[in-house]
């Protein structure tokens, strides 16, 4: 089914652009997921060393993200 303004793909560089503008880097990303309040996002853990590491000896550690989405104060307010 087509829904009118929304396109059948999107370029990967056009992902990669909106992943790093939430701060996150898309060679850790496991998912992320844009709310009408906040960006959830869950993303491979590393260490001190930069190194996935596991918790349990088998499955990688994960960190949960929840970046609140919040307006602007309008140029007047500055």
């Amino acid at each position: 089914m087509d829904l009118p303004g929304i396109p059948e793909s999107i370029p990967r560089a056009r992902v990669v652009e909106l992943v790093e503008a939430f701060g996150l880097d898309l060679r850790d990303l496991l998912s992320v997921s844009v709310q009408r309040h906040a960006i959830a996002a869950e993303v491979f853990a590393r260490n001190e060393q930069g190194q996935r590491f596991t918790n349990d000896g088998e499955n990688l550690a994960t960190h949960s993200i929840l970046i609140p989405i919040v307006e602007e104060p309008s140029p007047a307010d500055r």
